[in-house]
C-alpha cells in the first residue's frame, strides 16, 4: 500500500515508539536548533504572512524525490521539529542546504513510502508537488490492480 506521510504523519516514520523503526528528531525552533539556521512557520512570523516560508532542498540522486525534483528544488515550512536519525529500514533523500532532514523514504522492500517534512498540499500550481501526489496516486493504482489480480 503507497503511503505519503507529511510534517506530523512523517514523524510517525521515526518516533521511537514505533520500536520497529527506531529514528529520533530534533527541535528546529529558533532557541532550539543546535546551529541550525532553518526557515520559520510562518505563524511565528509577524505579521504572518499568507504563503509559508520556502527555502532550497537537495534530493538524493536515485531516489523517488529526486525523480519528482530533479534532484533540487523548493520547499515549504511550518515545523518545529525534523528528523535527526531515520528509523530502520528508512533513508534520507531530502535535506535543505543547512542539513535538516526534508524527506525519507522506505528501503525494506518495492513498497512507495515516502515521508516529506514540507506540505505539498500547500504548494499550490508547484510542479515539484503536484508530482509527489501524481505518484502517490499511481502507486496507489498499481497496488489496487496488483491486489484485484489476486482476487
Amino acid at each position: 500500500m503507497p503511503l505519503r506521510a507529511k510534517t506530523r504523519p512523517g514523524n510517525l516514520l521515526r518516533l521511537p515508539a514505533l520500536e520497529r523503526l527506531s529514528g529520533w528528531h530534533i527541535d528546529t525552533r529558533p532557541a532550539n536548533r543546535d546551529g541550525h539556521d532553518h526557515a520559520t512557520p510562518k505563524k511565528d512570523l509577524t505579521p504572518e504572512p499568507k504563503e509559508d516560508p520556502r527555502h532550497a532542498a537537495s534530493f538524493e540522486q536515485g531516489s523517488r524525490l529526486a525523480g519528482i525534483t530533479g534532484g533540487r528544488g523548493e520547499v515549504n515550512s511550518s515545523h518545529h521539529q525534523a528528523v535527526a536519525a531515520p528509523g530502520r529500514g528508512l533513508r534520507v533523500t531530502a535535506r535543505a542546504d543547512d542539513g535538516t532532514v526534508e524527506g525519507v523514504e522506505w528501503t525494506g522492500d518495492a513498497n512507495w513510502v515516502v515521508g516529506v517534512q514540507w506540505h505539498p498540499e500547500r504548494m499550490f500550481g508547484d510542479a515539484s508537488a503536484e508530482r509527489l501526489f501524481a505518484d502517490l496516486v499511481a502507486a496507489g493504482r498499481k497496488t489496487r490492480h496488483h491486489l484485484a489480480e489476486k482476487v
